[in-house]
């Protein structure tokens, strides 16, 4: 499942904002945008992307996501690079590096696949993708896929 993710965000194409990185080396992508407990981009994000900069799938599906149209309203924080204090209310160090997490808009958290529904309902292309995923019916599947896939990650990390 998470090669097919990757693969449909290389084919939607980049997005033409200069400050993405090029380099589709995992792990290679550079922190665009967020100091920990600081934005530093002119647009204002809507929602915290907390990701393990450690894993090289994990950089590397976060390097394809600031490729997309979108993106800016997204801040993607490498919880590796930052600590505790840049997490916010509510999430430890060692929740954020178990699992994928974002803080919405309105401050509360999402874990898992209902992370990356909320990541992709806030990019235009695969708005769709992330309605879908958060239904009721698929999103204990894509759980159910998060989970096997968590356990496996860790041979990577």
């Amino acid at each position: 499942m998470q090669r097919y993710l990757i693969a449909m965000i290389e084919l939607l194409g980049s997005s033409d904002d200069p400050g993405c990185s090029e380099d589709r080396r995992p792990g290679a992508e550079q922190l665009r945008g967020h100091v920990c407990g600081m934005h530093t981009s002119s647009a204002a994000p809507t929602t915290t992307v907390y990701y393990d900069g450690a894993c090289p799938i994990c950089s590397r599906e976060i390097a394809q996501y600031r490729k997309v149209q979108g993106a800016e309203r997204l801040d993607f924080v490498d919880v590796t690079a930052c600590d505790a204090n840049g997490l916010g209310p509510g999430l430890s160090r060692d929740a954020a590096l178990a699992r994928m997490h974002v803080r919405r808009a309105d401050g509360s958290l999402a874990s898992g696949a209902a992370a990356f529904a909320e990541i992709w309902q806030q990019l235009p292309k695969l708005a769709w993708a992330g309605r879908l995923a958060a239904s009721p019916v698929v999103l204990p599947v894509l759980e159910l896929g998060y989970r096997l896939f968590l356990r496996v990650r860790r041979l990577w990390r």
